[in-house]
């Protein structure tokens, strides 16, 4: 998670464009709060739905990570939660070329759906392809604007919860690593410790899987898969109002 902190470089993300840094705010609360009622109305437990909110909200695992600190929610809703926001990824990944074609979508637009609508990095890089490099580039671009809001989230789940947790240490890391990151360009420092961001999040979350059983998923009901998906049909809705309310400009 300190490692993660090199993907958020202001001085990249703000080449994006003023419209983006008030629709995705504005997308993030929407989704956000929607998820959690949507969750707490079919699963009835609020440190789930807080975990699969900020999963589909904000940036996948990382987001998910901090959650379950900050909430002391248990092993197997964090479990729960990355599985169902993984599966609506994958479906995203073989869905969303499809879209594109459909809707005949710009390969700005379709940059700024991907990196809008999917958890993960690695899923919107295969996305994004269909639109070429700089498709690629620019989804990326905007999830790490997103990524950029683990911070004020944070904060706000520490203030909300105070009498529990603490905010742990490596959250400071983290947020020291994106402001070095931002204030100096090192590019082959940051190459580096992007590719390893990337590999420990991803042993992070093979381990996660491998301590969740199947057993404690059918014990839901199905419920957590359900509320994923119906989370993620809100997140692309709300994306689509936050264009027209405010009209995309890349």
């Amino acid at each position: 998670l300190i490692l993660y902190g090199t993907n958020l470089s202001v001085s990249r993300i703000a080449s994006q464009g003023p419209g983006l840094w008030l629709q995705v705010p504005l997308q993030i609360c929407g989704v956000f709060l929607a998820s959690v009622w949507l969750g707490k109305k079919l699963m009835g437990s609020q440190k789930l739905s807080f975990l699969l909110a900020a999963g589909i909200s904000i940036c996948g695992l990382p987001a998910m990570l901090f959650t379950s600190i900050l909430t002391r929610a248990k092993e197997e809703d964090l479990g729960t939660a990355a599985i169902a926001v993984t599966l609506f990824g994958l479906i995203g990944i073989f869905l969303y070329p499809l879209i594109m074609i459909w809707l005949e979508f710009s390969r700005e637009f379709y940059a700024d759906f991907c990196g809008s609508t999917l958890p993960f990095a690695s899923m919107i890089k295969i996305a994004s392809a269909t639109g070429g490099s700089q498709c690629m580039e620019a989804a990326l671009l905007v999830k790490n604007l997103r990524g950029l809001f683990i911070i004020p989230f944070v904060l706000f789940l520490y203030f909300k919860t105070r009498t529990e947790s603490r905010i742990p240490w490596f959250f400071w890391g983290f947020l020291g690593t994106a402001i070095l990151f931002s204030v100096f360009s090192i590019p082959c420092v940051a190459s580096g410790a992007k590719e390893l961001a990337v590999l420990f999040l991803g042993i992070a979350l093979t381990g996660i899987g491998l301590n969740l059983k199947l057993e404690e998923i059918y014990n839901t009901g199905g419920f957590p898969l359900v509320a994923g998906i119906g989370a993620w049909l809100i997140l692309i809705a709300i994306f689509f109002i936050r264009n027209l309310l405010i009209p995309f400009t890349g």
